[in-house]
């Protein structure tokens, strides 16, 4: 998959009605305007920064519409491999869904009533408390320690 990013330059006679252009063939490509910057002042060149959001089968066509708009003045387009990030991405996307799906299903298989704890025959352990929640091996040990002392 190759994402292809271009940069143009059009000088225009009238900037407003060439942003209104822009905006029209980004309409017609079935793209979308992102950002746009308009600058302007006394004794300023006025220039416009219009970015384009192109679907990628529309790209050259977009591109190839802009020279109607003013004289194209600069045009540098860059493509960039996405492809191992496009498979990586979805994998993981995959797996996501895959372990919501498990734990969806645990939970509807798992869940009310808990049971009662049954006692481990032939094992008494000291390192409990009253009501039968373990310390866990390394507070016990230290519960021991304090009580031996």
């Amino acid at each position: 998959m190759v994402i292809r990013t271009a940069t143009a330059s059009v000088k225009v006679d009238s900037l407003e009605p060439a942003v209104a252009a822009v905006r029209g063939l980004a309409a017609r490509v079935g793209a979308f305007v992102t950002n746009t910057a308009i600058q302007t002042g006394e004794g300023q060149l006025r220039s416009a920064t219009i970015e384009v959001k192109v679907p990628a089968t529309r790209f050259d066509e977009a591109l190839a519409g802009l020279k109607p708009i003013g004289r194209l003045e600069s045009a540098n387009v860059e493509a960039d491999d996405v492809g191992e990030e496009y498979v990586d991405v979805t994998a993981r996307m995959d797996n996501s869904r895959r372990l919501e799906r498990r734990l969806i299903d645990l939970l509807a298989t798992r869940t009310g009533k808990p049971r009662p704890a049954r006692p481990v025959a032939g094992r008494h352990r000291p390192d409990r408390c009253a009501r039968g929640v373990g310390l866990g091996r390394d507070t016990a040990v230290a519960a021991s320690n304090q009580s031996t002392r």
